[in-house]
């Protein structure tokens, strides 16, 4: 049995040094906390009447000026793409023009490529033989790392109010981080983000439209990744399979459930040796609407019971069957919808450094201490914020973040209620880089 979550979307990039004192002279108070077009003012502050230069690099030992990066007192704009800046993952920091031994701790800054990866294999329209499928695409100059989406339907690309692209209609059935350009399908994630997600891949079988899609993504987990993309690739898988398609009995399309225990039940299917039970919650975060899964489970029975009540949330559901042989090919049902009716609380975690100052996506795993589903990794936005509905109990929240001493608290969620935790993470001493003064 596998228990998923449902949640879609850091790598700060710190390293040892042995100075310690003398460290975070400069304080910026205003950070970008996510990505940066090449095109848009990237504006930096900082707290002290100092005049500063701007310096990066690929990593805290590497560190240049950038010409033309320079301002204050406390404060700089620039544009990117005006000073040569190219796209990447950048570590940076603030370094006072009157004496330089003042500077600031390493930060981030994250410049998003105007370029998408393009989709090599399959292509578009492309019918692949049964099996397994390598997924390959373009790399892009500067880009770390890939985030790569499939589904088992339409994935719809459209414009929100602001004219931003969002993700609409998309059932994503796996998904990986990797800073590879190639991945096989149903391969454990190489960033660990979606392993427990993904949970045992759905099998590839003929008859649905698959689809899929490449982001750029700037720190090996989903919150930074680009929502520039460069269409969506579809194809089909060859052939048929000598099993019918298993149909769905119970509970019925649009049925709104309560019970602590849901039982599924579908037809038998000749031939099949085993049956792959799938579902997923129905979601909509920050526009981009579509079904997540959240659990699985292979079994040779033609009936599963859910404990649901520990493991669902208030929300809508999505579940199919596939009837598969001995090889593993096979078909896969309709899908059928329902909604979950059951008491839940809701839990908003701020992560913060020493400062009080927003610390942005920090990833955090969330483990029921009531032995109620497995842990849920989950990462804080640019504004050090998460929130979602759980069901009530006590959760333990464990906190890591590259450059700074993990944090851990225990919260109690309650029924109909707000639970709000901060978690404070200061920078770890053997990550701290200044100039050791008297």
């Amino acid at each position: 049995m596998t228990r998923r979550h449902a949640t879609l979307f850091f790598i700060a990039l710190l390293a040892p040094c042995a100075a310690l004192a003398g460290v975070g002279d400069v304080h910026p108070t205003q950070i970008p906390g996510g990505l940066t077009a090449l095109g848009d003012t990237l504006s930096l502050r900082w707290a002290e009447p100092l005049d500063c230069q701007l310096e990066l690099g690929p990593t805290p030992e590497n560190l240049l000026p950038l010409d033309g990066a320079a301002g204050g007192p406390g404060a700089l704009d620039f544009v990117p793409d005006s000073l040569g800046l190219t796209p990447g993952a950048w570590t940076a920091r603030l370094v006072s023009l009157v004496n330089a031994a003042d500077t600031s701790l390493p930060f981030p800054l994250f410049i998003e490529a105007d370029q998408a990866p393009l989709m090599l294999s399959p292509a578009n329209g492309d019918t692949v033989p049964g099996g397994g499928v390598t997924l390959r695409w373009e790399p892009v100059l500067g880009v770390p790392y890939y985030h790569v989406l499939f589904s088992d339907q339409e994935i719809l690309i459209e414009e929100d109010e602001n004219g931003d692209p969002v993700i609409a209609g998309a059932a994503i059935v796996w998904q990986a981080i990797t800073p590879s350009t190639s991945i096989a399908y149903g391969d454990v994630d190489p960033s660990g983000f979606f392993t427990g997600m993904n949970g045992n891949a759905a099998p590839l079988v003929p008859g649905p439209t698959y689809n899929w899609l490449v982001l750029n993504n700037y720190g090996n987990n989903p919150a930074l990744s680009s929502t520039r993309q460069a269409g969506v690739s579809a194809f089909n898988v060859d052939g048929g399979s000598a099993l019918d398609a298993p149909v769905l009995l119970a509970p019925a399309e649009g049925d709104t459930l309560q019970s602590d225990s849901v039982v599924f039940n579908w037809s038998a299917v000749d031939g099949a040796s085993h049956y792959q039970f799938v579902l997923s919650r129905i979601v909509d975060e920050d526009g981009n609407e579509g079904a997540v899964g959240v659990f699985d489970q292979v079994t040779g029975q033609t009936s599963l019971e859910l404990p649901a009540s520990s493991l669902l949330v208030d929300s809508r559901y999505r579940w199919k069957v596939y009837a598969l042989d001995e090889s593993g090919q096979g078909t896969a049902s309709a899908p059928r919808e329902f909604v979950y009716v059951v008491a839940s609380g809701r839990l908003k975690i701020r992560t913060r450094d020493d400062n009080g100052d927003v610390l942005a996506y920090v990833q955090v795993l969330l483990t029921p201490l009531g032995g109620g589903g497995s842990a849920l990794p989950v990462v804080t936005g640019s504004s050090g914020g998460w929130d979602d509905d759980l069901s009530p109990g006590a959760y333990l929240l464990e906190a890591s973040f590259d450059g700074h001493e993990d944090a851990s608290a225990q919260a109690e969620v309650i029924e109909d209620s707000l639970r709000t935790v901060t978690l404070v993470l200061p920078p770890s001493p053997a990550t701290l880089a200044g100039t050791v003064r008297d």
